[in-house]
């Protein structure tokens, strides 16, 4: 495409085949009929200064379009193989839930679209029952449900947090239990039992605690065994428990083994103002 060169004043516009000068000196698109110059009031004057037409506007936006999906891209990928440890976790969404009119997605998937209001009061989501009943599988749901939103998630469990914990990774680890979006620990409870690991999940809880950050854990504990747990776990139950008001009680038989188009699970969760032993 022949180019040439036209300054006027201050303005030093790029004329292309086809554009041409109005009546009133403005070169003028040859594409979409619109001004290349526009003119403005300076200090030392009234001058004509390039302005992009109307489709190189369009134009541009749409380059900024592709680069922010490409960005958006990166940082999911980065998010995700930085916040989920399973690899099988990153591919467990509400769209592989057949269970969708059980009362434990309800309330899963009402968490998710109350997520900014949660977010902003530090309301946490507990997911406790019978071992291999979908705990894990709805919080992980919620987790990448948020990733691909924009948020930071980080999903693990206590005994890969103690490794990092007891490593030189422990700064870093901290600092990330305490300022992602959300926090997901999966399987409380079944962390090693000795006054170190202890500890280390006292401190866990109690820095997330003190963040006022959502949190969301799965356990296989009842609330009763949580409420009347021996002194040394009591502090760290009560605070999960105090962070954790939006609950759902899993039961039925395991459905690890099988993909999630089994039967839904037959009892109904608790809410927290209808809560029982």
């Amino acid at each position: 495409m022949l180019e040439r060169i036209r300054t006027l004043s201050c303005s030093t516009v790029e004329v292309n085949d086809g554009d041409y000068q109005d009546e009133d000196g403005f070169w003028v698109c040859g594409k979409c009929g619109t001004r290349k110059e526009g003119e403005y009031e300076f200090v030392w004057g009234l001058s004509r200064v390039p302005v992009m037409c109307r489709c190189r506007t369009e134009e541009s936006e749409r380059k900024r379009d592709r680069m922010r999906r490409i960005q958006d891209t990166v940082k999911r990928q980065y998010v995700i193989a930085d916040g989920m440890e399973d690899i099988e976790y990153r591919n467990w969404t509400f769209a592989a839930d057949d269970s969708a009119d059980s009362g434990q997605s309800l309330i899963c998937r009402d968490y998710l679209a109350n997520w900014e209001t949660y977010q902003r009061t530090g309301s946490g989501l507990l997911l406790y029952g019978d071992v291999g009943t979908g705990k894990t599988f709805y919080a992980c749901c919620i987790a990448n449900a948020l990733i691909d939103k924009g948020y930071d998630v980080y999903v693990t469990n206590f005994p890969s947090l103690l490794d990092k914990l007891q490593s030189g990774d422990r700064f870093r680890t901290m600092d990330r239990i305490r300022d992602v979006d959300l926090l997901c620990i999966d399987d409380l409870g079944v962390e090693r039992d000795t006054p170190t690991a202890i500890e280390y999940v006292y401190k866990v809880i109690d820095t997330r605690y003190r963040s006022s950050r959502p949190l969301i854990v799965t356990t296989n504990l009842s609330v009763h065994a949580m409420q009347r747990a021996d002194t040394k776990y009591l502090r760290i139950y009560d605070r999960v428990l105090g962070m954790c008001q939006i609950r759902a009680r899993f039961s039925g038989p395991s459905r690890r083994g099988r993909r999630m188009d089994i039967t839904p699970i037959a009892k109904q969760p608790e809410f927290p103002w209808r809560e029982t032993p």
